[in-house]
């Protein structure tokens, strides 16, 4: 994988062009955090990002490149010294950067990492406050690899919310694409709509939805789905686990 490491010159022109404007007007915490976020959102347009994957990793590969470059926006990061409550004001600083739409699209892979991180050192039992509600566009991978933490996200999501979940709780107020919870193991997804393929295979933990369209349960070897008021058609491709709808099993049948 060719990631094409930040030049001095690239890093300064960021900061300079920022400088005067919104991150003057941020807390330190977020705007040291949205630096970063400009930094990765740039890099995945360089090198034409297609995947979760590939996002994920270049963030990783940003924090050793600016590690001498911006020692507060490595310490913020690697520190932790952003808190929940950063996370949250963040989301509305990011708000100017939807403009690129086809990496926007992987904000939820950067808003995962800074949960993840911060929860997987301080075992905070804070809520985590997502909010995208005011996004003019759905984003995807959020709650991503949730072991633990409290998430809250407030609006509209596009595909994998909760991908790979293996603890914890992450509530959705709003609806979600496709693959909601996909390859869970473990902890709660509560959602208010999910699209296609929720659950696709869980092996473990509860999802609980008002609404689920298209099929569910493909490939489910564990845990539990409980559907309260429109149940669409369940996947023929089971191995395991437990369906209800409306309070009752339907999956297996008793």
């Amino acid at each position: 994988m060719n990631l094409t490491k930040i030049t001095n010159e690239e890093y300064e022109s960021i900061a300079e062009k920022k400088e005067k404007t919104i991150f003057h007007s941020l807390d330190k915490n977020v705007s040291a955090l949205l630096k970063l976020y400009e930094i990765w959102l740039m890099k995945l347009d360089e090198k034409k990002c297609r995947s979760a994957y590939f996002a994920k990793c270049t963030l990783s590969r940003i924090l050793e490149d600016i590690q001498n470059k911006d020692k507060q926006v490595y310490e913020t990061y690697t520190d932790l010294l952003y808190s929940p409550e950063d996370i949250t004001n963040l989301c509305f600083a990011m708000i100017p950067y939807a403009s690129r739409r086809n990496y926007f699209f992987y904000s939820g892979v950067f808003l995962s990492e800074l949960v993840n991180q911060h929860y997987e050192k301080t075992k905070s039992e804070e809520e985590y406050k997502i909010i995208t509600e005011h996004f003019p566009m759905q984003i995807a991978y959020l709650a991503e690899h949730t072991n633990g933490a409290n998430v809250c996200i407030t609006g509209n999501v596009s595909n994998n919310l909760a991908t790979e979940m293996k603890g914890g709780k992450v509530t959705l107020a709003g609806d979600a694409g496709r693959y909601a919870g996909e390859r869970m193991s473990g902890g709660i997804l509560e959602i208010e709509k999910c699209s296609d393929y929720v659950g696709r295979n869980m092996t473990g933990g509860k999802i609980i939805t008002l609404q689920a369209e298209g099929y569910i349960g493909i490939g489910m070897e564990g845990g539990e789905i409980y559907i309260i008021e429109y149940l669409n058609r369940i996947a023929a491709t089971k191995k395991g686990g437990k369906i209800f709808y409306k309070g009752e099993q339907v999956y297996p049948t008793i």
